[in-house]
């Protein structure tokens, strides 16, 4: 995935709306750029809204699966077979999220494939593109996930934000415990000035 190409359609992105910004996402999703869930938080894109098609096939290519697309077509735009093939290639993320061992007769299934050839050559280019790593068995028909690339961030910038609150607390505790402490030590002292004044 070219950093740059998605730059630039994050330039696009924003200097978009209606109409155009719907072209755009159109050729997002036609692109090599596989991880797309940055581009939701859009404010444009967002303002497209949640009945939009363009919009909602953004949101399937960065959050559902390929049988999402199957079950309700007429909520997407229509679907390239280029597009169609890296819909499937990101439902594979999907399912490897939660299984460190995906069987050819499980994929096949949950993606509408017929021929192991076409589904390796969906696992090869999701490996060249290190949206997997992992390893390709092909004798017993299955492949191996060691890791793979998040398809969307947003619970991870949660989990962050909760440690960034929790040490913040921390910090606000540990500053009034000093505060706290600063106090008694100016009582202690002027108790002692006094007791030696009075001595």
């Amino acid at each position: 995935m070219s950093s740059l190409q998605k730059q630039k359609f994050e330039v696009l992105v924003k200097e978009n709306k209606g109409n155009s910004l719907e072209k755009i996402i159109s050729q997002i999703l036609s692109s090599n750029i596989y991880i797309t869930s940055d581009f939701l938080s859009f404010p444009n894109v967002i303002e497209l809204g949640k009945n939009n098609k363009s919009y909602n096939t953004l949101f399937l290519f960065s959050n559902l699966t390929y049988l999402d697309y199957v079950k309700d077509k007429s909520k997407y735009i229509d679907l390239t077979p280029q597009m169609i093939k890296k819909l499937k290639i990101v439902s594979i993320l999907e399912f490897a999220k939660t299984n460190k061992s995906l069987d050819y007769s499980f994929l096949k299934e949950k993606l509408n494939i017929k021929e192991n050839f076409e589904l390796e050559e969906l696992l090869f280019e999701s490996i060249s593109n290190d949206l997997i790593n992992g390893k390709v068995d092909m004798i017993n028909q299955k492949v191996n996930i060691i890791s793979i690339k998040p398809r969307n961030n947003l619970s991870n910038v949660n989990e962050a934000k909760k440690e960034i609150e929790k040490w913040l607390k921390n910090i606000e505790l540990a500053s009034k415990y000093i505060d706290e402490q600063e106090i008694k030590l100016q009582n202690d002292n002027e108790k002692y000035k006094n007791l030696i004044e009075k001595a």
